[in-house]
C-alpha cells in the first residue's frame, strides 16, 4: 500500500487582512450594518419612548378624572352648605332662629 502525501493549505492572516481591508465591498458592508443598527436602536428607542408617554397619559387621565369626581362633591357640599333652607335647618336644630325673616334676593 502506497500513502498519498495530503497538503493543506494554511493562509497566514497577517498576507490577507490588509487586502480584505482595502476591499470597498467589506467597507459598504460594514457602513450598511451600522446605519441598520443605528435604525433599529432609534426605532426601539421610539417605541419606548412612546410606550412610556402613553403609559403617563394614562395616568394622568386617572387623575383628572378622580378630581374632577372630588370637585364635583365638593361644588355639592357647597351647595348645600350655602343653601337658606339648610341654614335655616341647622339654625332650628340648635335653636338659634328667632323670629327673624329670611329673604332670598336674586
Amino acid at each position: 500500500m502506497q500513502r498519498k502525501n495530503t497538503q493543506t493549505l494554511r493562509m497566514d492572516p497577517a498576507i490577507i487582512w490588509p487586502v480584505v481591508a482595502h476591499s470597498p465591498l467589506v467597507w459598504k458592508f460594514t457602513a450598511y450594518m451600522m446605519m441598520l443598527g443605528v435604525l433599529v436602536m432609534l426605532h426601539t428607542w421610539s417605541r419606548v419612548d412612546a410606550r412610556e408617554t402613553a403609559l403617563a397619559l394614562d395616568r394622568v387621565r386617572v387623575q383628572a378624572d378622580l378630581y374632577r369626581s372630588q370637585n364635583e362633591r365638593l361644588l355639592l357640599e357647597l351647595a348645600t352648605m350655602t343653601s337658606l333652607g339648610s341654614l335655616g335647618s341647622r339654625a332650628a336644630s340648635l335653636e338659634l332662629s328667632g323670629g327673624a325673616r329670611v329673604v332670598e334676593v336674586y
